[in-house]
């Protein structure tokens, strides 16, 4: 009858054991890591709207969730097609009045996003004595076409999560693998509006 070793019993044990607890520490590394993704998740909101106190037409982009975002990229869609053109866009949501008077400002709509950041993309301004003109042109002339204009945004969570967000869905993000980085369109928009009028400001 062979003698079994007890060094090697020991030995074979403690080996069986530490594989145990690095499995379990790499569980519950995982698990720490869904947890803190589910905690510190960015919820990227964009809002287009209109202020009569102003008067302005105005589009903004929240961060209303619990982590920083990183927006990689944005877009300015019409039936669902790029809109890059001042031209175009003038065309479809002002009239002649309101686009000769018009002062655009825009911040960068790319970057990080502080958790409840509230930024404006676009502001486009206009005098006072054409608030009823800016008014009955929104709730008559370009109400349709507004309910075709559309902004996407995709943005990442510092894990790396990914999602994109459509300003005309309410609904929740929908998650994506990564995101295709992108030209800023409010630049886009802001450069054909100053080469169509020598005058325009520059503090963009």
């Amino acid at each position: 009858m062979k003698k079994v070793d007890s060094n090697s019993i020991i030995a074979i044990a403690a080996l069986v054991t530490s594989v145990v607890a690095v499995f379990i520490a790499w569980d519950e590394s995982r698990l720490m890591r869904r947890s803190q993704e589910a905690a510190f998740i960015p919820i990227i909101e964009i809002e287009g709207g209109s202020d009569f106190a102003v008067p302005d037409i105005h589009l903004r982009v929240h961060n209303t969730g619990h982590g920083v975002a990183y927006v990689e990229s944005l877009e300015f869609l019409y039936e669902n097609r790029p809109l890059t053109e001042w031209s175009e866009f003038s065309n479809l949501f002002l009239n002649p009045d309101l686009d000769r008077a018009v002062e655009i400002s825009w911040d960068a709509g790319l970057g990080y996003y502080p958790i409840g950041e509230d930024r404006t993309v676009m502001a486009f301004q206009f005098p006072k004595d054409l608030t009823e003109t800016l008014r009955e042109h929104l709730l008559y002339d370009a109400a349709e076409a507004y309910t075709k204009f559309d902004v996407v945004a995709c943005y990442c969570s510092v894990f790396g999560k990914c999602w994109t967000k459509h300003m005309l869905n309410r609904g929740r993000p929908e998650p994506v693998n990564a995101c295709e980085p992108s030209k800023d369109p409010a630049a886009a928009l802001w450069s054909g509006y100053v080469a169509s009028r020598p005058g325009a400001r520059t503090d963009g």
